[in-house]
C-alpha cells in the first residue's frame, strides 16, 4: 500500500468530543456520533475560532503501547485558532513534524485501516520510528461520506529514521 509524507509545520490544536462505546448507548455508531459532535460544535461558542478548511480528524489515543494499537479512545475533532476553555469539549494538540499518510477509501475504512496497522506498519517501523502514543484518521475538505469512492488519511506521527 502506498503512502505519503506530509509536513505539518506547527502544531495544530483541535477540539473533540470522546466516543464512549462501551457507556453510551445513545450512538448506534460512529457516524450518528460524528452527527451529534457537528451540531454540538456548530451550536457552541467555537464556531468563530473554527479554521475555514473544513477539515476533520478521527484521533485515537492509545491506552497501552504494548498492546499494538488494540486499546484506544477515540475523539472527533476539528480545528480551532486558539483554545482557552473548553467547557465540554476535549482540547487536542497535534505536534508538528511529519507524518505518514494512508489513503483509505472510505466505504473499506475499518478493513483498510486494520490491514495498514497490522500489515504495513510492522514494515514501516523498519525504517521509521512512529508515535506509538496516537494516530489519525484526517479527513479533508474534499470528503464526503455519502459518496462511495470517497477517501481519507490515515495518519502517523514520524519520530525519527532507524
Amino acid at each position: 500500500m502506498n503512502f505519503q509524507i506530509k509536513l505539518f509545520p506547527q502544531d495544530r490544536v483541535y477540539i473533540g468530543l470522546k466516543y464512549d462505546n462501551e457507556n453510551n448507548s445513545s450512538y448506534t455508531d460512529i457516524h450518528t456520533f460524528w452527527q451529534h459532535f457537528t451540531e454540538k460544535l456548530y451550536s457552541s461558542e467555537f464556531t468563530d475560532r473554527l479554521i475555514e478548511n473544513h477539515e476533520a480528524i478521527g484521533y485515537r489515543e492509545y491506552l497501552n503501547e504494548s498492546d499494538k494499537r488494540e486499546s484506544y479512545q477515540y475523539y472527533a475533532a476539528c480545528e480551532i485558532e486558539y483554545c482557552d476553555e473548553i467547557n465540554d469539549f476535549h482540547k487536542i494538540i497535534i505536534p508538528k513534524g511529519e507524518y505518514i499518510l494512508f489513503k483509505v477509501n472510505y466505504k473499506n475504512k475499518d478493513r483498510e485501516i486494520r490491514e495498514i496497522i497490522k500489515e504495513y506498519l510492522p514494515r514501516i517501523s523498519r525504517e521509521y520510528k512512529l508515535n506509538e502514543k496516537f494516530d489519525l484518521e484526517y479527513y479533508t475538505e474534499e470528503f464526503n461520506y455519502q459518496d462511495n469512492n470517497t477517501y481519507l488519511y490515515l495518519a502517523f506521527q514520524i519520530l525519527g529514521h532507524h
